[in-house]
């Protein structure tokens, strides 16, 4: 492990750096290339904590700058899943053309976690003229990490590593009632859908938790010159455009409708829902930030869980969730898509590769073709000049995807019928 960075004396000239970074920007990517975290092959483990308590931000500001570095300035890539940072022109500074450092680079690259990270070093280690054996990183049979037992009946199975993440994103009590939740249901039912293990990154209990707290910059309000340039979504019905918007008394009452199907003999229902006015007033106002569709779904998942009518807190906790989960899902899409492009390949080429027929090309058709993935921004100086710059057009796929979601209700499982928009009859009465 090197105790030495060298930073060449042209960051400070290099017109990227002058014209676009600002100093927080140029702060943590000094960071990125000098903490003592880095290694050879330029791709390291560290997680948002730890930048956060090196460099003095907090966790927000530090996710902010991450992004501007990846979205805006396209100089690194960073993981959530596996907490890699990939510096990307790591490899034109730091890596010599002598012959013995391949066998450490090798060494450091098939340690990286990250399928798409490890690919991308691959192709630049492959790249290296002193280099006579090819790494093909996608046939690399790398050892099985143990994994051991928690909870009173060991279906919870995790890395050592795997355990000290949780630990430090959700705290000891928090992973200790999520592991125990989570065994108890398996024990219960048997296990009947045969899982050999329940491993943090996919289970939902875990990585609900995880994204809640990490996508929270998202829902901030864009800049005017974002608005500006951020690409359009195909038009969507009436009750599409809706979304983000609170929901009105008459939608409310369509949430309560179906309640009282799923609770006939609650006694809050008692009267039907020409007896709820004021109850429904008070729900209104006191879910300004959920809109009828994800009110929707949200009541489809509380009537199939729940045997008793939903608080507030419970319908709100219920529709966060299931936000969440739309954030995630396209997050996912869009990780796959930005990875291939900084890969190398054109949005063409990157959209090209997916399967016929899948939510991510209609969402590309959605927003009008692969070229709508890049969106062009401008930027006046103090002497007047403009210039024009590109960047990942995130906002743009965010959009067109949430639309194509809201239009197939993909989140709901059950009859879609019984809470949609158009819904005249409750009980056989009008």
């Amino acid at each position: 492990m090197a105790r030495y960075r060298n930073i060449s004396m042209d960051f400070w000239t290099d017109s990227k750096v002058v014209d676009d970074f600002t100093p927080e920007d140029r702060y943590i990517y000094l960071y990125c290339m000098t903490n003592p975290h880095t290694n050879l092959c330029g791709c390291y483990e560290v997680s948002i904590k730890q930048i956060a308590n090196e460099t003095g931000y907090n966790n927000d500001s530090v996710e902010r700058l991450l992004k501007r570095l990846d979205g805006a300035h396209n100089v690194i890539r960073y993981s959530a899943q596996t907490k890699e940072l990939l510096i990307l022109n790591w490899c034109r500074y730091n890596w010599s053309a002598s012959e013995k450092l391949n066998k450490p680079l090798l060494s450091e690259i098939r340690r990286v976690k990250n399928d798409r990270f490890r690919e991308y070093l691959a192709a630049r280690y492959n790249e290296r003229g002193t280099v006579t054996a090819q790494y093909n990183a996608a046939e690399d049979d790398r050892p099985e990490v143990p994994r051991h037992k928690h909870g009173a009946h060991g279906w919870v199975r995790l890395t050592e590593e795997e355990y000290a993440r949780l630990i430090d994103d959700l705290g000891e009590e928090e992973l200790t009632r999520c592991i125990d939740y989570i065994d108890e249901s398996a024990q219960m039912h048997g296990n009947k859908n045969k899982w050999r293990d329940f491993s943090w990154s996919t289970n939902v209990n875990f990585s609900m938790n995880r994204n809640e707290v990490k996508e929270l910059w998202r829902q901030r309000e864009p800049t005017k010159r974002q608005r500006e340039c951020y690409g359009r979504p195909a038009a969507a019905p009436p009750d599409v455009r809706q979304r983000g918007k609170p929901m009105t008394h008459k939608e409310m009452s369509e949430i309560f409708a179906v309640m009282l199907l799923a609770y006939p003999n609650a006694e809050v229902f008692k009267g039907g829902i020409a007896k709820l006015g004021p109850t429904i007033n008070l729900w209104v106002t006191c879910l300004p930030e959920i809109d009828f569709w994800t009110g929707q779904q949200a009541v489809v998942k509380l009537v199939r869980e729940c045997k008793f009518p939903p608080t507030i807190a419970e319908f709100k906790e219920k529709a966060e969730k299931v936000q969440a989960e739309v954030r995630a899902r396209i997050d996912q899409a869009w990780n796959y898509l930005k990875l291939d492009m900084a890969l190398g390949k054109t949005p063409e080429e990157a959209v090209a590769r997916l399967s016929e027929g899948t939510d991510i090309r209609r969402v590309i058709e959605a927003m009008g073709g692969p070229s709508r993935l890049i969106a062009t921004g401008e930027r006046t100086f103090g002497d007047g000049t403009v210039k024009t710059y590109e960047y990942y057009n995130y906002d743009g796929f965010k959009s067109a995807y949430e639309t194509i979601i809201r239009q197939t209700s993909a989140l709901n499982s059950g009859p879609r019928k019984a809470v949609g928009p158009g819904m005249k009859q409750i009980g056989g009465k009008t």
